[in-house]
């Protein structure tokens, strides 16, 4: 890759594991192993490549405030769920250290000097 390229890596977090849908992946995904992405990360550096930013998508706080809204939407409070729901979509993504939180990640490494 040229310097200056950019790279984006998607990765399962620790907390994926409470997805329903995990039930169901082949494997064993990178960042469910304990300390697997930190080998990602090294081995990226190793071949030139500097971590921009960090993100975490689907956040604790956004799936907690997604449960409370489908509960009161059951309850028939429907505005009250549905300020929460939006809410909810706010608190989706973290950047820092919150990111390593949620249950995935997006890197962006930028390609520097050979």
């Amino acid at each position: 890759m040229a310097e200056g390229a950019n790279l984006l890596v998607i990765t399962s977090q620790s907390l994926a594991r409470i997805l329903p849908e995990r039930q169901g992946w082949q494997g064993q995904p990178l960042g469910l192993y304990p300390g697997g992405l930190r080998q990602l990360s090294r081995a990226l550096k190793k071949s030139g490549f500097r971590l921009e930013r960090r993100y975490g998508l689907h956040t604790p706080l956004s799936i907690g405030l997604n449960f409370l809204s489908g509960r009161l939407d059951r309850l028939r409070q429907k505005a009250l769920a549905d300020r929460i729901y939006f809410a909810a979509r706010l608190h989706y993504r973290s950047q820092g250290l919150t990111a390593p939180l949620a249950t995935l990640g997006l890197w962006h490494f930028r390609k520097g000097r050979g």
